[in-house]
């Protein structure tokens, strides 16, 4: 096994703005988003009267207020999976389900905000999107390590294989 040092050179295939740029508009559209269902809780706060640190009231808010506290429960999960299998795996794949992430938080904040039954299946499918994006950062990290110890490539070796450009 090489050296601690081995694993602190700086990398022959570096990030730069285009190797990531994909990833960073997901992170961007997913900041609006989160401001968007923070603007829609202030929205029932004032329909319900519901003044601000209250969290209790009518049942529509609480479904409101709980839909947006569920997403920002995840946002940090997200962030970390769509950054890691961005950066580690590639931006494509990683920026596509974080797409299909954000399209499924909406169906979610929607469903669970007219009636809590409905938010079952966009919180699934969510969670795949987070599951896959996690497998993708494991991949690229565990390729990182058969890179410095076997000094094989085997995401390259992969692509190349099925002829993927990276």
């Amino acid at each position: 096994m090489p050296p601690l040092s081995h694993f602190l050179q700086i990398p022959t295939k570096s990030i730069n703005q285009d190797t990531l740029c994909l990833v960073g508009v997901v992170t961007l559209l997913s900041g609006f988003q989160l401001a968007s269902f923070a603007k829609r809780v202030g929205h029932c706060r004032r329909k319900y009267k519901i003044t601000p640190p209250r969290i209790d009231g009518e049942e529509a808010f609480q479904r409101c207020f709980r839909a947006q506290q569920n997403c920002l429960e995840f946002f940090p999960i997200f962030m970390t999976v769509l950054w890691l299998s961005g950066i580690f795996f590639h931006q494509l794949p990683a920026s596509l389900l974080g797409l299909y992430y954000l399209y499924e938080r909406e169906n979610y904040f929607v469903d669970y905000s007219r009636n809590s039954d409905g938010r079952i299946t966009p919180f699934r499918r969510s969670a795949q999107a987070l599951r896959a994006m996690a497998l993708f950062s494991a991949l690229g990290l565990f390729n990182i390590l058969v890179r410095h110890v076997f000094h094989w490539d085997l995401l390259q070796t992969l692509t190349d294989t099925i002829n993927v450009p990276l």
